[in-house]
């Protein structure tokens, strides 16, 4: 999915972005974390971040969703 997609569109003048993470335990799993993204558009339509099974994949989720906001054009909001 391409960032613009995710984090807006060009009728936005300032570049802005919502992501909910939901985290729960699976009980009985060997690795029971589990995360869940969502980025949230201004118009309300959702979209699927990622998915994650420990804290460190959901931390490199969460980066890679903050370094894919921050190369959009902050004039656009477009790649």
């Amino acid at each position: 999915m391409a960032a613009s997609e995710v984090f807006g569109s060009a009728k936005r003048r300032t570049p802005s972005a919502t992501m909910i993470m939901r985290v729960w335990r699976e009980t009985g799993s060997e690795q029971p974390f589990r995360a869940r993204f969502v980025a949230v558009h201004a118009d309300g339509h959702t979209a699927e971040v990622g998915v994650a099974a420990s804290p460190d994949e959901a931390l490199t989720t969460v980066n890679h969703w903050i370094e894919e906001f921050l190369s959009l054009d902050p004039q656009t909001g477009l790649e």
